[in-house]
């Protein structure tokens, strides 16, 4: 039922769905000479594209619903635990975001002043939420479900590679794959895709909430035009600013990222499971690590002994594994390297 060929296929078709989805639209707004707002393009992007990709996939290849999609329960102190992941990668994304500006153009500042002129509650059900959930549930749910016999290090770089690839652009690729592969490890913990759901929408309504407290702030010291002029220079700094926000982003970030492994290892641990050599084990042995050890008390302390054993780690890994680098793969990977640039040199 699932495999890395039915997982390649799909995401090659999702991307090609979405850029020749959006190339169509472009073209009848363009030949309409149509208005699109924010609302309109987040709508389109997330019901129109993510969330019917998942639909599609599910009705097509018939597959069990909560399996499938992982939909387990989340416990509230592992929730709470993601929040505080979520807070605490924040900075290390920013230095990838900041440090990709150097060589493209920062391709979400254009929304923006767009953003501002809509309710608070509203813009956080279109950035926070519908992203959370549908593009987990693409990106992450369906990815697991189809690598589920390779390793757990594959498995979370390609769930990655595919959440930046559906952001058709470099500037995102670049923060999304190392956040996608997060989330994919953390799902791999709680076998919860609620987990990821959590990170995501802590990440997007931060980002959102700060935006509309800045607005706020700065407001209450300068006047609207100025406050408009501020925003729209912000959408192209200088090297000599990229370098001080870098700076200052970086020594951020430094502080912030033992935080972020303390709080990893404190899912494991909550989720018996280990961190040494789970890297390596097979993504479906990981995850059944902690139902098994439910019910054998014993199992834990069995598997944390096999995993310090190189040798027991190899033989744990399924022998016959499928070539991950099957030609959808390679063939998806090349449009969106072709796309991605054309539309950063046409920007």
């Amino acid at each position: 039922m699932f495999s890395v060929k039915r997982g390649n296929l799909f995401q090659m078709i999702t991307i090609t769905y979405f850029i020749l989805g959006n190339l169509t639209l472009a073209t009848i707004i363009n030949t309409l000479q149509l208005e699109v707002n924010f609302i309109s393009n987040i709508l389109i992007s997330q019901l129109g594209f993510v969330a019917l990709s998942v639909v599609t996939y599910m009705l097509v290849t018939k597959s069990p619903f909560k399996p499938t999609l992982h939909i387990h329960k989340i416990r509230l102190l592992d929730a709470m635990i993601c929040i505080g992941i979520a807070w605490s990668i924040m900075p290390s994304l920013s230095v990838i975001n900041v440090f990709s500006q150097f060589f493209v153009r920062n391709q979400i500042q254009d929304t923006l002043l767009a953003v501002l002129d809509y309710p608070y509650l509203f813009v956080i059900l279109l950035t926070s939420v519908f992203p959370a959930v549908f593009e987990e549930l693409l990106t992450r749910s369906l990815i697991i479900s189809n690598y589920r016999k390779e390793t757990v290090l594959v498995t979370c770089m390609i769930s990655g590679l595919f959440f930046g690839f559906i952001h058709l652009n470099i500037n995102q690729f670049l923060y999304a794959i190392v956040m996608g592969a997060l989330m994919c490890y953390v799902v791999l913990i709680t076998e919860s895709i609620y987990s990821a759901i959590i990170i995501h929408f802590t990440i997007n309504a931060t980002s959102t909430t700060m935006l509309y407290v800045s607005n706020i702030i700065i407001k209450a010291f300068s006047d609207n035009e100025l406050l408009m002029g501020e925003l729209a220079a912000s959408n192209d700094p200088t090297n000599a600013q990229l370098a001080i926000m870098l700076i200052g982003l970086s020594i951020y970030a430094l502080f912030f990222i033992p935080i972020a492994y303390l709080l990893i290892r404190s899912l494991l641990k909550r989720n018996n499971k280990v961190f040494k050599g789970s890297l390596k084990l097979p993504t479906e042995v990981f995850m059944k690590l902690n139902r098994e050890s439910v019910v054998n008390h014993d199992f834990e302390e069995d598997m944390k002994d096999a995993l310090e054993q190189t040798a027991t780690v190899e033989s744990l890994v399924i022998k016959e594994k499928q070539s991950i680098f099957t030609p959808p793969l390679l063939i998806t990977i090349a449009i969106f390297i072709v796309f991605s640039l054309i539309i950063e040199f046409l920007s």
